[in-house]
């Protein structure tokens, strides 16, 4: 073409692609095929023009099909959000292609865990579909129906902590054929990039019982710390050659189902869900936190308890925490130990941090420690735990959990992408939720990826005075039809 059809040819999107199937490219061939011949009949090398009598005449045949249509597949590039893109595309009914995945890394491709989430999305639905390419790089995923039922995934070899997948297939969870009871066995603890399961029971999964109205439960069986093995260094003495190979041997029972933490999620199906008015975060009335341990001293959660209540006591008189040391049979090879901390406000806000002795929580002042844990899916979840001080570990925490209450949210940074997914799983009636301010990373590209597979957007205005910002949409009037109506 010119150059003038060059610029008034319009631009692809890289977001969205429209996808035709073979059917309707051969469909297209023969049609070009047969207007050409209408057109002209070849005799020789030059045309003879047929008559209208000609034209008229039609060969007996089938009638004509019409065109498949359309079928819409999301592209996407990167891995960033991985978990969120493929439970999006399951509840848009959508399918996506996702490109260009590390491409450039050394080690181009999904990793461990993400493999192993889409072995968990096959669990959770019928009829899904994925395919992916020889490196790794390119993947296509086909959804299916969401079931739901009573399912077991071992999540002990994938890199990451239990709380990691059951953040991911929350917004999945309500929407089943049958109630689901999930099983997953792997370490319970926190991590750099993924919250405890005691900072899921008591934040995020609070506040949708009491705004979302759902039926949903997070038991604890059998508690297991991360401890992935670490190299072992010339320069390290004595003990900390003893620690890896403690934490070494507790990696490799990683793959016996007797020796892994245990966490059973049940979760009612619901047809639909109710909006909801989030408006007023409120202020901080209660504080209640957990302290646990897994094969150390019992002395130590004390410890912990004892060092939170010291640094909150003199701000709210109402601080609770309380121990949990789980003996030897009730846990899993590999010690370990963290707190997990949730303030509620006047108007029932959850605001959850949560601390574990292996993430780095020396170096970032301020409580900046557990704050600055990232859900970024595109980072990795292995990190090599350090020999830690359980008073230095509660300092920590507690100065995280004032930093939060100080942004003035309604819910914490970290619950924030899960949150607005569900406001536009709602029904068609305004949602309203005030989030601190500026908006996480996560958030705004769960705001981008909701835009994608959705087609909505948010209405996003920021108070200066109260430093949080208003997030107001519209619900999409999502149903469950997979439920049996009754």
């Amino acid at each position: 073409p010119c150059k003038e059809e060059k610029q008034a040819m319009p631009k692809r999107s890289f977001e969205e692609e429209d996808d035709y199937s073979e059917a309707s490219s051969d469909d297209s061939d023969d049609s070009e095929e047969a207007s050409s011949r209408k057109n002209q009949a070849v005799v020789g090398t030059s045309p003879v023009v047929r008559s209208d009598e000609a034209l008229k005449k039609k060969k007996k045949g089938p009638p004509e099909q019409p065109a498949p249509k359309k079928t819409r597949r999301v592209r996407l590039r990167g891995a960033r959000s991985f978990r969120a893109r493929l439970v999006l595309s399951t509840l848009s009914r959508k399918a996506v292609r996702i490109v260009g995945v590390r491409w450039r890394s050394s080690e181009p491709g999904i990793r461990a865990d993400e493999a192993c989430f889409l072995r968990l999305m096959d669990k959770l639905t019928s009829g899904s579909k994925v395919e992916v390419d020889d490196t790794g790089s390119t993947l296509s995923f086909a959804p299916g129906t969401a079931t739901g039922g009573r399912l077991e995934h071992d999540c002990s070899r994938s890199g990451r902590g239990v709380g990691w997948f059951v953040e991911g297939i929350l917004p999945l969870a309500p929407f089943g054929r049958l109630p689901l009871e999930l099983t997953l066995t792997g370490a319970t603890c926190g991590g750099p990039t993924w919250r405890s399961v005691d900072a899921l029971k008591h934040g995020p999964l609070a506040w949708l019982k009491q705004n979302f109205g759902l039926d949903v439960e997070l038991d604890v069986v059998k508690r297991q710390a991360f401890a992935p093995p670490s190299p072992k260094k010339d320069h390290e003495g004595p003990a900390a050659a003893n620690a890896a190979a403690e934490r070494a041997r507790a990696f490799a029972f990683a793959g016996k189902k007797e020796e892994t933490g245990v966490v059973v999620l049940r979760c009612a199906t619901r047809r639909s869900l109710p909006p909801i008015d989030l408006e007023d975060p409120g202020v901080v009335a209660q504080i209640r936190g957990v302290a646990y341990c897994t094969r150390v001293a019992p002395a130590l959660v004390n410890r912990i308890a004892d060092a939170a209540r010291r640094k909150l006591d003199p701000l709210l008189a109402d601080v609770r925490v309380t121990t949990d040391a789980a003996s030897k049979r009730d846990s899993a090879p590999g010690p370990g130990f963290g707190l997990a901390l949730v303030a509620t406000t006047t108007t029932q806000r959850k605001i959850a941090v949560d601390l574990d002795s292996s993430c780095d929580h020396g170096a970032g002042g301020r409580g900046q420690g557990a704050a600055a844990k990232s859900n970024d899916d595109d980072k990795p979840g292995g990190v090599a735990p350090r020999q830690k001080n359980p008073e230095d570990l509660a300092d920590t925490c507690a100065a995280a959990l004032l930093h939060e209450v100080q942004r003035n949210g309604s819910v914490d940074s970290l619950s924030q992408p899960l949150l607005l997914t569900f406001m536009v799983l709602t029904e068609e009636d305004a949602s309203v939720a005030t989030l601190p301010a500026p908006l996480t990373p996560a958030a705004v590209d769960r705001l981008r990826l909701l835009k994608t597979f959705f087609g909505l957007e948010f209405k996003l205005t920021r108070d200066p005075k109260a430093n949080n910002v208003r997030c107001a949409c519209l619900g999409l009037g999502f149903r469950n039809v997979a439920k049996a109506v009754t």
